[in-house]
Parts: structure tokens; sequence; C-alpha cells
């Protein structure tokens, strides 16, 4: 596995572990309302240059929003906003109170953003949940250091063991 792999694998690790934090009420007694959605959407992507590599990591579009404590993906759909009103978060509990609780369509959805606007009314945004990537931008600078100073020692170890290990016969 190349070095940038693993790289955007504990970046991508890192930023889920915050969100998560964020998430429960260690960030105080008003958390991160989310689905898990934009965790579950954090991919690596490696482009391999002449100069140089880049190494980034996507999300959903609100992330930056979240970051900035703008409001979540709960009120943004409580207020009708994106997507062209048909926000992924009131199609999805109306898809759950579907199946779920047998609701027709027409109820479902009147009930979806009724939940959602209960929410919107309940929380507003918490400077405690604010800068997520921040945080994580914060560490993952000595951390990445760190992780690609061990990862390239024990190459040049395993290199050095390998031609030293050579049978002259």
């Amino acid at each position: 596995m190349s070095i940038l792999i693993k790289v955007g694998n504990l970046v991508q690790r890192r930023l889920k572990k915050e969100l998560l934090r964020k998430r429960t009420f260690e960030s105080g007694s008003n958390p991160m309302q989310t689905t898990g959605a934009l965790s579950e959407s954090l991919k690596s992507k490696i482009t391999l240059g002449a100069e140089f590599d880049t190494l980034t990591v996507e999300g959903l579009h609100y992330a930056n929003k979240l970051d900035d404590g703008y409001i979540t993906p709960i009120e943004f759909a409580a207020k009708g906003q994106g997507h062209g009103g048909k926000s992924p978060y009131i199609l999805g509990l109306q898809k759950w109170l579907i199946n779920k609780k047998g609701y027709d369509a027409k109820l479902a959805l009147k009930t979806a953003f009724a939940i959602a606007k209960s929410s919107y009314k309940q929380k507003s945004p918490n400077p405690a949940v604010r800068g997520w990537i921040k945080n994580v931008k914060d560490d993952i600078d000595k951390d990445v250091l760190s992780f690609v100073t061990n990862e390239t020692t024990i190459k040049v170890q395993q290199r050095i063991n390998a031609v030293l290990n050579i049978t002259i016969p």
C-alpha cells in the first residue's frame, strides 16, 4: 500500500473521529446534529503529479458549513433549503416513516418536516461544535510528519536489511 494511501486513511480516520466526538455530548449539552452521512462520505483522493503528489479528502457539500458553525443539515432541511426542495434528510426521513411507521407519502412528508422543524427550534448552532476540520488540521500536520517519518524509516531499514543479508556464493 502506498504511503499516500496510508496517509489518506489516517486523515479520514481523524476527521471521522472528530465528527463522532462533535456528535456526542463531549462537545457540550448541544451536540452537532448530523445523520452520519458526512462521516460516511469522506473519501481520500490522490493525484499524482510531475512536480508533487496531492492528497485531498472530499465529503458532502455541507462539511465546511458545519466547520464554520453555520446551520446543520437538519436545520437546512427544516428551513426548506437546498436540493431544489428535495432535501436528502427530509426524503430519507420520509422514506423511513413510510417503511417503519406505515405512513402514506403525504403524511410522511408532512411529519418529516415537522420533525426537522422541531429539531431546528430546539437546537441552534453551538460554538462547541464548530471547527471540526480546523481541530483535525491543527494536529494532523505533526501526525502526518511522524507517520511519514516512521513509514520511511521502516522502508529504508527493510532495504538495508535486504541488501546486507545477501549471501555471496
